[in-house]
């Protein structure tokens, strides 16, 4: 075990003091990918394909589609939670609640509710880990939290972000053998870390913001400035995905601070703005690919999955895609690190050039490209389906300003989304699905030749997985930007769609509510 050069948690326990000794195992999640009746993780599976082999809803009857039941919970608090679904139960998650809800009838379980230690963190809240009867989840003012499956109870609680930086854990965590794995988002010292799943203790830690004497430091021109806690980078905002058989995790890494402006900060600045490979039992640093070097444009790595394999020049490979604000999907070979193209899966317009005073005009803009749910990858059809945002802006660089500059967002009626069904082999864009309001929500694929999606406007849309024709459509009545999964109990198939506010960046509003889809019953 390596020496550990952070401090250690404080824990506080909850009324469950006992592990609740019931699933999923270990096993159930290796096997997660070939399982239709549960959703393990935030993206399905630690592949993170967000593909499910259960075809009761297909290409022929999607229009038949029904609003089954829903779940409102009745508070006003942001809704972009993956949602997680085991052995009937669905659990999804908002900033302070944690609720478990029936998978088949919307029928409510248990409700917890997180009182905050402290004012301040950013009010986003991605989605659960889940392992041996406990479920984990982060929180805005730092802490990461195991609830007893069963009932909700604290079992264990742990202040892994600290208390006087004000970072928050907003990524869904990953769960392997002993760990969960999280990183704190809004912070100027990121890092990706492991804690114990009984006891919340740390295990390890890699720093994506490297400190003195690690390496990547010297990508840091300005060392005075680093000293003073003013500079740096590296969160980790979004979902983690995982080679389970190298024992490879694949984070996405954030931006780097101040965000507009690079002067006080010369050099690529790794690891921010980067996929991130590391050894998952003790944080080693594998290889990394960085997207955007010494990043000015606020343009995170958004998604590093999903991991999948496809045939190119008659060659098998093993592959990565990786996403992010900049509005470029990019496929990158796991073995040679070749990046095999980029796409742009959005408008581009003056991409990339340098900031003035003034003021320049730049698409994506500053919520525009790739955000927290990235591609996913089906196998029947070979093509990766990634949403996006075509959202333009004005960015400013202002050196005198706490992030070097700032931004002006054009009107948000000009504002639309995408659906893009990509060609892993070529890069080539097959088929587009223009929406009239961004693309945040999660995209689902399954063997039925669908993809289910969400617009911002309240929209859950089915699209046909070959062309890319709408199906089917219903209005929610609050914004989709979190998950959409599905999977089948006896024998039925059921969509959920967490539908709600995405938070006041986007003027959006609704109170969180899951909302359940089926194929009505034939008497």
């Amino acid at each position: 075990m390596r020496t550990l050069a952070f401090a250690a948690p404080v824990f506080l326990l909850g009324a469950t003091a006992a592990l609740a000794q019931s699933g999923p195992t270990q096993e159930e999640l290796n096997s997660a990918a070939s399982n239709t009746r549960d959703w393990l993780y935030a993206t399905h599976d630690y592949s993170g394909r967000r593909y499910v082999a259960v075809n009761e809803i297909n290409a022929d009857n999607a229009s038949e589609l029904r609003p089954l039941c829903m779940n409102q919970l009745a508070v006003v608090e942001t809704f972009q939670t993956s949602g997680i679904v085991y052995d009937g139960v669905i659990y999804v998650t908002t900033p302070n609640i944690t609720a478990a809800i029936d998978a088949t009838s919307c029928a409510p379980v248990w409700r917890h509710e997180w009182e905050s230690r402290r004012q301040g963190g950013i009010a986003a809240q991605r989605g659960l880990g889940m392992k041996d009867g406990l479920l984990f989840r982060g929180t805005s003012d730092g802490y990461l939290v195991a609830l007893s499956a069963a009932d909700g109870e604290i079992v264990w609680e742990a202040n892994v972000a600290g208390e006087d930086t004000g970072d928050s854990i907003n990524v869904a965590p990953l769960v392997y053998e002993n760990m969960v794995i999280v990183g704190p988002a809004g912070t100027v010292n990121g890092w990706v870390g492991a804690f114990d799943i009984e006891t919340g203790e740390p295990l390890w830690r890699f720093n994506t913001m490297p400190q003195p004497g690690e390496p990547g430091r010297e990508t840091w021109g300005n060392h005075e400035g680093l000293t003073t806690g003013s500079i740096g980078g590296g969160s980790v905002w979004t979902i983690m995905s995982f080679d389970q058989e190298a024992e490879r995790l694949y984070v996405p890494v954030g931006n780097a601070n101040p965000a507009f402006y690079g002067g006080d900060r010369p050099g690529d600045n790794l690891y921010t703005n980067s996929v991130l490979v590391v050894d998952v039992n003790t944080g080693e640093r594998l290889w990394h690919y960085q997207m955007a070097p010494h990043d000015v444009h606020n343009w995170d790595t958004s998604q590093a999955g999903p991991l999948f394999t496809a045939t190119i020049n008659g060659t098998e490979r093993q592959l990565v895609a990786a996403t992010g604000k900049s509005g470029i999907l990019q496929v990158l070979d796991r073995a040679t690190q070749e990046v095999l193209f980029q796409t742009p899966v959005t408008t581009q317009l003056d991409a990339g050039s340098p900031l003035t005073r003034e003021g320049v005009r730049m698409c994506p803009g500053y919520l525009g490209g790739v955000q927290w749910n990235g591609p996913a990858f089906n196998p029947d059809t070979g093509l990766l389906y990634t949403p996006s945002i075509d959202w333009c802006s004005v960015f400013f660089e202002r050196p005198e300003t706490a992030r070097g500059g700032g931004y002006e967002m054009d009107a948000f009626d000009d504002a639309k989304g995408w659906v893009s069904a990509v060609d892993p082999a070529s890069g080539e864009i097959v088929w587009q699905y223009e929406a009239d309001a961004p693309m945040l929500a999660a995209v689902t694929t399954t063997a039925g030749g669908v993809v289910f999606a969400g617009e911002l406007d309240g929209d859950f849309i089915v699209l046909d997985a070959a062309t890319g024709d709408r199906l089917y459509s219903f209005q929610t009545g609050g914004a989709l930007a979190g998950g959409i999964v599905t999977y089948e109990i006896d024998g039925k198939q059921y969509v959920a769609v967490m539908a709600g506010s995405e938070s006041g960046l986007w003027g959006s509003h609704g109170s969180p509510t899951v909302v359940l889809f089926g194929l009505p019953d034939i008497p």
